[in-house]
């Protein structure tokens, strides 16, 4: 899970059988804003798209089959797609995932506050999951990656 649904709390309490595993990343992917939501205020919403020099952090979770149908339909306007991630102790999964069906072209519009602060939880619960100090070169990565959606948070607030 990537974006907003990184956001432990909220992910596990609206799937029953939702259970955080892992800080990962995916390996030729990037993080983008190419839909409109329905249900954040009409804010951009987050996507990932192939990029290969590029990766977007997220969190594996385990959940039921009984929860997957609830997820397809709360995840409207995203197909569902499988994708291979690495956790950082170097395992390979793989894992299924959301991206946007009709990509839009969105580069000047910015998140609203309130899904940007959403995004900023998950970040901050993806950094609970981290590594403890061994591994510096990740730990920055995913500081920085944090560091780039708060900048974006806080044009945001600016803005609107």
């Amino acid at each position: 899970a990537y974006g907003r649904n990184m956001h432990i709390e909220s992910f596990e309490s609206s799937y029953d059988t939702a259970k955080a595993v892992s800080l990962v990343e995916a390996v030729g992917w990037d993080l983008t804003f190419d839909k409109i939501s329905t249900t954040n205020k009409g804010s951009v919403v987050s996507d990932i798209v192939k990029a290969p020099s590029l990766k977007v952090f997220g969190i594996l979770y385990t959940i039921g089959d009984s929860d997957i149908s609830k997820l397809d339909e709360q995840e409207g306007g995203y197909e569902r797609i499988k994708i291979k991630i690495n956790s950082l102790d170097g395992k390979e999964y793989t894992a299924f995932t959301y991206t946007v069906i009709d990509k839009k072209n969105f580069s000047d519009e910015i998140p609203k506050t309130p899904y940007i602060g959403e995004l900023v939880k998950g970040l901050k619960d993806a950094k609970k999951l981290g590594p403890e100090g061994d591994n510096k070169v990740i730990l920055e990565q995913l500081k920085n990656y944090v560091s780039h959606i708060l900048n974006i948070y806080k044009s945001s607030k600016k803005i609107k």
